[in-house]
């Protein structure tokens, strides 16, 4: 199923042991932000999502901050447990 990810600048994707979830992270950058005056405007974020993947449906999303945010602030690895009943976001 297609899914309808939400970045538009950079995209990870990880899919579950069992195939049935699919996680999506990265950095979605507003095309429409005022560019000129960062203090005005919001920075590009990053978001989690999860997908169920037989039929492309959102199963979550998270805002997980700004990639001008420190790098632990950001997303930088995504696992599953064995089950594929958890996920752990660093």
């Amino acid at each position: 199923a297609e899914v309808p990810v939400e970045l538009n600048r950079v995209v990870g994707v990880l899919l579950s042991p069992d195939g049935k979830t699919l996680a999506t992270w990265g950095s979605h950058d507003d095309p429409n932000r005022r560019r000129d005056d960062e203090r005005l405007t919001p920075v590009p974020g990053e978001i989690l999502q999860l997908w169920d993947v037989p039929t492309g449906r959102p199963l979550g999303r998270v805002d997980t901050g700004s990639v001008a945010a420190a790098p632990a602030e950001r997303v930088q690895a995504v696992a599953f447990s064995p089950d594929s009943a958890r996920v752990a976001v660093s």
